[in-house]
């Protein structure tokens, strides 16, 4: 079943944004169905849709994704940060 991820950083927006975009491009997979990225109050916000839990799981155990946050410079950018993962989730576009 696809899952849902909510991820709010802190930081400075610009950066956060930045960085968020040149992680995608290091590191895209079919296994995103969607994503939406935002700006907030406090820094930002990805919205992700994957196709399962276990595509979710798999995309990030690898040691691969820990250098693509290290060279995006996201790890950097965040001071702070929460996540929320709401599973069985649909997607409808309109």
């Amino acid at each position: 079943m696809a899952v849902l991820v909510l991820l709010e950083m802190d930081g400075a927006t610009d950066a956060l944004l930045a960085s968020a975009a040149d992680l995608e491009e290091r590191r895209p997979t079919p296994a995103i169905l969607a994503r939406v990225v935002a700006p907030t109050e406090s820094g930002a916000i990805v919205c992700t849709f994957w196709e399962s839990a276990e595509a979710r799981e798999h995309y990030q155990s690898q040691p691969e994704h820990g250098e693509a946050l290290r060279e995006s410079g996201l790890l950097d950018a965040i001071t702070d940060s929460r996540s929320r993962v709401f599973k069985d989730a649909e997607l409808t576009l309109q």
